[in-house]
This record gives structure tokens, C-alpha cells and sequence, in this order.
């Protein structure tokens, strides 16, 4: 419970912190535009997080019945991928694995997956992802992982 409430706590001050989020705004959106992809004078970005245990059981992130029936990547051999986190545009809802912390630093894959996401939710907001080279879904995807490294966090 406890590790629970202090998970919780590092997303509300990450999320708070109203000038490091309008500068990571602005990351993105000059991102998206040195990608030569217009981006709208005003920016919508309102999304809800769910964070999920991983797993593959019920209600947990990987739970196929419940949660990403339209998300089940596959590596080559056709089994399907843990998912760590996903965007579902619909609802302008993040699914999020909940491991937020490792030990008493953040999880840096945490970020990594938060800011993924969070490029998914702003492209989708805007109509962004309409103005991408098609296939436009992989398109998102792939600059969703450009855009995490950019930040220098990784894949």
C-alpha cells in the first residue's frame, strides 16, 4: 500500500509540475515540426492514466479480453509482445504499466513509455497523425520512438 501511494505521488508531481510539462510540450511540438508535419496555433492534450500491473491475467495491462483487444503486437516468431503501456484514442486514456519507481529512483522505462504515450495522445488530439506518411499508424509509432530517444530516454 505504501509503495502504492508513493508510485501515485510521483505521477501527481510529475503531472504538476506546470513549467517542466509546458517545456516538454514544446519538445514535441518542435519535434513534430522539424519533421515537417503542421502542428495547430491551439494544442488539445487531456488524457486519464490507468496504471496497470503488467501480467496477462484479468484486468492486468496484457489482459486481451479486457484491455488493447485491437493492440496484440507480435515478435517473429508470432507470440505476442509484453506491452508496457498503450493509447487508446477513443477514450484519450493511457494504459501504463505501475512499476513508477525502481528501488527509490524513477523507473527510467516508466518515463520512457509515459512520454511514448503522451506523443501518441497529443498526435491523435490533434489530428497530427492525419499529416504523417502513410501508413500513418506506423508512422505515429515510429516517431513515438524517435521522439523518446530525442529525449534521450530510449525506446
Amino acid at each position: 500500500m505504501i509503495e502504492a501511494i508513493n508510485s501515485l505521488s510521483v505521477v501527481i508531481t510529475v503531472f504538476n509540475e506546470e513549467k517542466r510539462l509546458k517545456k516538454n510540450l514544446i519538445k514535441i511540438i518542435n519535434f513534430i515540426k522539424n519533421k515537417k508535419i503542421e502542428v495547430p496555433k491551439k494544442i488539445n492534450l487531456k488524457f486519464s492514466i490507468s496504471l496497470l500491473n503488467k501480467g496477462n491475467k484479468s484486468r492486468q495491462l496484457n489482459d486481451l479480453e479486457r484491455f488493447a483487444k485491437g493492440y496484440n503486437p507480435k515478435n517473429s516468431n508470432g507470440d505476442p509482445i509484453t506491452k508496457y503501456g498503450y493509447y487508446h484514442f477513443e477514450t484519450n486514456h493511457i494504459f501504463i504499466f505501475n512499476e513508477i519507481m525502481n528501488g527509490k529512483m524513477p523507473n527510467k522505462m516508466f518515463k520512457t513509455v509515459l512520454a511514448h504515450e503522451i506523443f501518441h495522445a497529443l498526435t491523435h488530439q490533434n489530428n497530427l497523425i492525419e499529416k504523417m506518411p502513410h501508413p500513418i499508424y506506423e508512422s505515429d509509432e515510429r516517431m513515438a520512438r524517435e521522439f523518446t530517444l530525442f529525449l534521450g530516454l530510449g525506446e
